[in-house]
Formats: structure tokens, C-alpha cells, sequence
């Protein structure tokens, strides 16, 4: 999967968990919750103060080659921060490596099916698409083993662009005020 070009996006940059919950209220004021999503994804809006022309069409070209709002894709969080409860992957009991949330990890938890690990597992740093760190276990998760982890990271995320229809104009003037937007997907 496409990672987004590695330009520093400005302070002022937003990065918001999403959750998805059903909520029904009732005559006497009380409501029922129900939880759709185990896990939080993370939408971004990207400033770009000071943009180089260069970068501009970077940026732009990599968004006419995810067809707009078609194609996922992995992005990096402008900068370091602590994390709760992050998706990592759902075991199929054959594969034993997989993809943290985030790379230059510190201060890791990880957990299987809700449960602590304290052994079975080792970190690899940067081997990861796009440079993301990695989890490995001695042995592979079995099916339908829920793996999350708390860190402090540099999150990557699933996204794709919000808008399928963004003029040249918008790239070369406009991003740098505007910023752009992107929706957090889930999955790994």
C-alpha cells in the first residue's frame, strides 16, 4: 500500500479519532449505547504552510494516483504522541509478523485478545511498510486472536482523501490554508 509523501505538515495539523456508536434515546431520558467499532480510526486535516512548488505537485500527483477518494492508503502523524488501544491485527494462525500502528515506538504495551504479553513476541524498528516498526511472536496468533497495543509513537494510519475532486488550483495555492483532508479507514 501507497505511503503519502514525506512532507512536514504544519502545527495546527488536526488528527481525530473516530469511533462508531449507535445511540437510542428514550422518553424518559435515558438512551442505550452500542459500540460498532472495537477500535478507533483516525481522521487527518493537513495544513501546509509553507509549501514548496515541488512539494505541492508531489502531493498532487500522488492524489490523481489514488484516483482521488478510491485508493487507502498509509500516512504518518506529523510528530510523535501516546496512544491507547491501537488495532495492530487479527491473527489467522499461520502469519507471525505484523505491522505496528506507528514507527519510532517507545514505551510499548501489547495485548492479545484484551490480555497483557509479557513474553512470545519481539519488536523489529523500521521493517515495516513504510518504515512502520513490527511486532513478531514466536508463535503466530491463532485465528481470530484480537492483537493491540498502547505506545508512544509516530501513528500511521489508514486513510484515503476525503474529496474526489480537487482542482491543480487547490494544490498549488490553497492546501497551505485550507489544508487537506483524509478519512481514517479500518483494518491493517
Amino acid at each position: 500500500m501507497a505511503v503519502f509523501p514525506d512532507i512536514k505538515a504544519a502545527y495546527g495539523s488536526q488528527i481525530d479519532p473516530r469511533w462508531k456508536t449507535i445511540v437510542s434515546g428514550y422518553d424518559t431520558g435515558s438512551e442505550q449505547r452500542i459500540a460498532k467499532r472495537q477500535f478507533a480510526v483516525f481522521d487527518f486535516k493537513l495544513k501546509f504552510p509553507s509549501l514548496s512548488k515541488a512539494d505541492a505537485q508531489s502531493i498532487w500527483n500522488f492524489y490523481n494516483a489514488r484516483r482521488g477518494a478510491y485508493e487507502a492508503f498509509y500516512i504518518f502523524a506529523p510528530e510523535s504522541d501516546t496512544y491507547f488501544g491501537l488495532f495492530v491485527a487479527e491473527g489467522d494462525g499461520s502469519r507471525d509478523v505484523f505491522d505496528l500502528p506507528g514507527k519510532s515506538t517507545s514505551g510499548r504495551t501489547l495485548y492479545r485478545n484484551g490480555s497483557m504479553q509479557s513474553s512470545g513476541f519481539s519488536y523489529l524498528t523500521g521493517t515495516g511498510q513504510g518504515g512502520a516498526d513490527q511486532v513478531g511472536f514466536t508463535t503466530a496468533p491463532a485465528a481470530g486472536d484480537i492483537i493491540s497495543i498502547d505506545m508512544t509513537c509516530i501513528l500511521r494510519a489508514k486513510v484515503r482523501f476525503k474529496e474526489d475532486r480537487l482542482p491543480k488550483e487547490f494544490f498549488d495555492y490553497l492546501i497551505y490554508s485550507y489544508g487537506i483532508e483524509l478519512v481514517g479507514l479500518s483494518g491493517e
